[in-house]
């Protein structure tokens, strides 16, 4: 399942809601589509994405994310080959999100601790993670589970395990906390926008429309009302 982290009733009752398609210009202006309640066939306005304000982040697109999320898993790769197809002035940022759940804390080390080993090969590290937290049973909490993803990875399993306690991981880490607490993160995964805009694909989940769709949607929405010029 999705994590969610707090909110969750709301958000399983999204989940209930087959969306329609069919009212872009309403969605774009208003963050709302219009979806039918299958329990009682009635038509009720669904938010897909929410509204924030969160300084000094123009053009910076997040990704927030957990290791022990489904939605996290089935993302995680196609949203980083968008992120590449991005305006080059953009900037796409992976961020762990840290709950209560020690395992999140330790899933937050170990990916800053791939990235920082070689950033070029993040995306094979998180696909080896993911495949082995949530297809082969291993624990999120064991730093061994991270060592195996990184070996299978390709990385340099001694400057992984060194920059997993060093000050400039913790402070990374600590930073992901705080990015977390100011856009906040109530589920994962939740796509950022300039500081402006969130999406998470839980109430599209009925919906023929891609999160991929969604994401370009309010993409586009926020170029078009910011620009791209770096400030």
């Amino acid at each position: 399942m999705h994590q969610m982290l707090s909110k969750s009733f709301f958000v399983v009752s999204l989940s209930l809601i087959c969306l329609s398609t069919n009212a872009q210009d309403n969605l774009l202006a208003t963050g709302k589509a219009t979806g039918v309640d299958p329990r009682t066939s009635q038509k009720v306005d669904v938010q897909i994405f929410g509204r924030s304000s969160v300084q000094n982040e123009f053009n910076v697109i997040r990704f927030f994310f957990t290791y022990t999320c489904d939605y996290g898993e089935k993302y995680d790769a196609e949203m980083a080959v968008w992120g590449s197809t991005l305006p080059s002035k953009f900037k796409y940022v992976r961020v762990p999100v840290i709950t209560q759940e020690p395992n999140s804390t330790v899933g937050a080390f170990a990916y800053y601790a791939a990235y920082q080993t070689d950033k070029s090969k993040i995306n094979q590290f998180q696909q080896h993670a993911f495949n082995l937290i949530k297809h082969q049973g291993k624990d999120p909490s064991d730093q061994w589970t991270y060592y195996e993803a990184a070996k299978r990875a390709g990385l340099n399993l001694n400057i992984f395990k060194k920059h997993w306690g060093t000050e400039k991981t913790v402070l990374l880490v600590k930073n992901a906390v705080i990015l977390g607490a100011k856009y906040k993160v109530d589920y994962t995964p939740t796509l950022t926008v300039g500081g402006i805009y969130t999406l998470n694909p839980e109430p599209i989940a009925e919906s023929k429309t891609s999160f991929i769709d969604f994401a370009n949607a309010i993409t586009s929405k926020y170029i078009s009302e910011n620009g791209v010029a770096i400030r």
